[in-house]
């Protein structure tokens, strides 16, 4: 029993550096996608810090929920099924965001005034 909290906890810590990566990612994406769509300079602070926000509250719910389910899929013996429904949408979201970098590089990047 020790050995499947032993590997809940491990497969926690590899949610961390993947949330880390849909942040990094994805931060550089609202940048990009602010620095296009958005025309007003001195209004692309606010959009940066929304979208930071929407960003990092999300991450910081998903961390925080995570641990309980996977501690529950324990004993239920779905921790493998439960980390892969944390895991691979964290996946997803890294490539998605890094595809849409190269998409809005490629349609010009950021406008400069």
């Amino acid at each position: 029993m020790l050995r499947r909290y032993i590997a809940c906890y491990a497969l926690y810590l590899v949610l961390l550096p993947l949330s880390y990566g849909v942040f990094v990612v994805w931060s550089q994406a609202v940048l990009l996608i602010i620095g296009i769509s958005v025309e007003e300079a001195q209004a692309r602070p606010f959009y940066l810090g929304v979208g930071l926000l929407v960003i990092v509250f999300g991450l910081f719910f998903l961390v925080l929920g995570a641990e309980p389910y996977l501690r529950a899929g324990v004993a239920r013996k779905e921790l493998r099924t439960r980390f892969l429904r944390l895991a691979i949408p964290l996946v997803v979201a890294i490539v998605v965001g890094a595809l849409a970098q190269d998409l809005l590089r490629s349609l010009g990047g950021p406008k400069t005034r």
